[in-house]
């Protein structure tokens, strides 16, 4: 028996081995389905936005599809902008597209201050969707 019909884990580059270990076995034991977003970093360079190449990321997020898919998990996946201006409204959107009834926060990228303030905002504007916050651990 699971618990969620539709789970959207969010990640990034920064999330740590142990971390995205345990993420894995809660959806695995938890989940019926899957949806992974990889947030790709943007950063500001005077007035112009610089992304990193995105074949980096999709690297990174087939990595984490391909061990879900191991362990059994029907997955999905996409690369989204991560600008820190509205990633949230970003996240929320995704998550009603995809009629997602838990969210798996596991980004790093701007440390914990930044995870807290996104989980706020999804918190605070969806308040029917649960929210896991999978806090950062030792690599």
């Amino acid at each position: 028996m699971t618990l969620y019909n539709n789970i959207l884990v969010v990640v990034d580059a920064t999330g740590n081995e142990l971390t995205r270990a345990r993420v894995t076995e809660f959806v695995k034991l938890n989940g019926r389905s899957v949806h992974l977003v990889y947030l790709a970093p943007e950063y500001m360079v005077g007035e112009t936005l610089v992304s990193m190449p995105v074949s980096k990321h999709a690297d990174e997020m087939q990595q984490y599809i391909d061990r879900l898919h191991a362990e059994g998990v029907e997955v999905r996946g996409e690369i989204m902008s991560s600008n820190w201006f509205g990633r949230g409204d970003a996240v929320l959107e995704l998550a009603h597209s995809v009629s997602a009834d838990l969210i798996i926060l596991n980004t790093e990228q701007g440390g914990q201050r930044a995870k807290a303030q996104l989980a706020a905002i999804v918190a605070r504007n969806s308040p029917q969707i649960a929210i896991l916050i999978a806090r950062s651990t030792a690599p």
